[in-house]
């Protein structure tokens, strides 16, 4: 069921009971508190749960459920003021059955529920929490699978708190991303300790941390199982300072070589990308490349000059910027690096001034600057250049005259 705004202020003259509705699911502007506990009253068989709205009126804290769910899976509450929206549905069902929790903006109780083995899907976003409450709501949480903390502040802990792993966790994610609690800077050590505490490294197949500065410890643990792996980078602009790094295995046979899903982890914060390229000499790992033109300078800078694995880069122009800047960006790396720079036995594809799930336009460099930009790097084949307008041969190669062509591949010779 769906309402729009205020639609729900009309609830009251509905049927005195609604026993066949199993999923109620809320948007409005302002809900008028007696109409939304009236509505919800005659609902029994209720298994999934969903309220968005801006506030309530009057303060939804201060009244009762008058009602209990034995059978409530899901419940996802979302507010833009902090109000006390969680606590008066806690005696209408029991925690322990719940499937899906998905609470933000709202104030969280203290304590917390004591949620059970049922739990798959934890989220918070734009919430206070108390560290040590947290770890003792979840701590039989055994099924868990999805964790996500958006703009989550955790009071301080003590790092010698026992911290659980949960076994069957194969997504977690971590951003800061909203500003609404931030009314001056914090510290989020503590989300980020201890979420990386809770992660199952072994088995966990999805990590997303995003505004995020990663220390070696954290990086050392996350990274632990997948040393060995060829890995898969995409780097493009989310915001001016962030990018985004995904790493899994590259094959079918890699994947199975450990007995494991693909694993993904991802980080938004250049200064973490930047530590992973350093510390942990992922770039030797790497075989596809995507990146933003506008981040191509930095990212290269960062790469060192053996790329072993590389069989393939594309360049995207992810947000139209202007001619002069996308020139200007492959003056500047022609300008830095000498030809064969890059020794990369296996790279066979480049791709050059393309939007994103577009064709070039007017975005793409000029020809001389796409072969100085090639040339740049050095394979032991055949380097196929895949620019549907001009298609030009790298310098150093047997063919230097540039021609011309639409719609197809040409392969650049050595």
């Amino acid at each position: 069921m769906n309402t729009p705004d205020d639609l729900v202020n009309y609830c009251t003259p509905c049927p005195p009971l609604l026993p066949n509705l199993r999923h109620l699911d809320l948007h409005c502007a302002v809900i008028y508190t007696p109409s939304l506990l009236t509505l919800l009253s005659r609902c029994p068989r209720l298994t999934d749960i969903s309220i968005h709205a801006s506030d309530f009126e009057p303060a939804f804290d201060h009244h009762e459920l008058a009602i209990f769910w034995p059978n409530l899976q899901r419940i996802v509450l979302r507010v833009d003021e902090p109000v006390q929206l969680l606590q008066p549905f806690l005696p209408a069902l029991d925690a322990t059955l719940l499937h899906h929790v998905e609470v933000s903006g709202s104030v969280l109780p203290q304590p917390l529920p004591s949620f059970g083995p049922a739990l798959r899907i934890l989220k918070l976003r734009n919430v206070y929490c108390d560290a040590r409450d947290l770890v003792q709501a979840l701590v039989e949480c055994i099924n868990l699978h999805t964790i996500a903390f958006s703009s989550v502040l955790l009071s301080p802990w003590d790092r010698a708190m026992v911290v659980p792993t949960f076994p069957s966790l194969r997504v977690a994610e971590l951003d800061f991303f909203s500003t609404r609690i931030l009314n001056e800077p914090v510290n989020f050590d503590d989300t980020l300790d201890l979420l990386v505490a809770m992660l199952p490294v072994p088995t966990l197949t999805d990590i997303n941390l995003s505004d995020v500065l990663l220390s070696d410890h954290h990086l050392r643990r996350v990274l632990a199982v997948i040393q060995a792996l060829e890995l898969r980078i995409r780097v493009q602009r989310h915001q001016s300072t962030s990018v985004y790094v995904g790493l899994k295995p590259d094959t079918r046979e890699a994947r199975a070589a450990v007995k494991s899903e693909a694993r993904r982890f991802t980080v938004r914060s250049i200064l973490s990308t930047m530590v992973l390229m350093e510390t942990f000499g992922i770039s030797s790992r790497i075989s596809d490349m995507e990146l933003d033109v506008m981040l191509l300078v930095q990212f290269l800078r960062g790469l060192p000059a053996q790329l072993p694995v590389l069989r393939e880069m594309i360049v995207y122009n992810w947000d139209q910027p202007a001619d002069s800047e996308v020139e200007r960006v492959y003056e500047s790396i022609v300008e830095s690096f000498a030809e064969r720079h890059f020794q990369c036995p296996l790279l066979r594809r480049i791709d050059v001034g393309y939007r994103r799930g577009e064709q070039p336009e007017d975005c793409a460099p000029s020809d001389e600057i796409v072969r100085r930009f090639v040339s740049i790097f050095e394979s032991t084949g055949d380097i196929v250049l895949n620019h549907e307008d001009e298609l030009i041969p790298p310098s150093g190669f047997s063919d230097g005259n540039s021609s011309s062509s639409h719609g197809d591949d040409r392969e650049v010779g050595r």
